[in-house]
């Protein structure tokens, strides 16, 4: 499936793009998925935002993220 949209909110100030990090740090600890395996596709400066999440099992993380929020 594809564009499920999941609402985070952040206290990070959209500065030098560090609401951006705590986001992938957010859906790192939320998924158990490396940071260093979320990547931010799309969005950078904008409110929507696209994250890719390399080499995982999408239905896996569609599970844990439907569990958290």
């Amino acid at each position: 499936m594809f564009g499920t949209i999941y609402k985070l909110d952040v206290s990070a100030p959209a500065i030098d793009g560090q609401a951006n990090e705590v986001c992938v740090k957010f859906l790192s600890e939320l998924t158990g998925v490396p940071w260093r395996d979320i990547r931010l596709v799309r969005g950078q400066t904008s409110r929507r935002k696209l994250f890719e999440f390399i080499q995982t099992d999408t239905a896996d993380i569609r599970r844990k993220l439907d569990q958290a929020l």
